[in-house]
């Protein structure tokens, strides 16, 4: 029972991972295409404050990453001491 629990964590915490690697592209495309606003002159007067937010949420995302690899470490472990009895 144990190692199922286990496998069920493995596999929430790996998609959890996936999921948030996914947005965590999409957020350093979004901060270097303003970035590049910035050097060619084409960005307006938010693009400081989007950048600011990029930044945050980049931030977030990598405390949400660091919990989602612990859940399936933790499911890792579930499973394999589940097995070993």
């Amino acid at each position: 029972m144990l190692s199922l629990i286990g496998l069920f964590l493995i596999v929430g915490g790996a998609a959890g991972t996936v999921w948030i690697l996914f947005w965590y592209l999409l957020n350093a495309s979004s901060q270097a295409g303003t970035k590049l606003s910035q050097k060619i002159g084409t960005d307006n007067e938010h693009t400081n404050d989007y950048l600011a937010t990029s930044k945050k949420f980049s931030k977030e995302l990598q405390t949400k990453l660091l919990i989602r690899i612990t859940v399936a470490l933790v499911g890792l472990a579930m499973y394999y001491f589940g097995n070993a009895g």
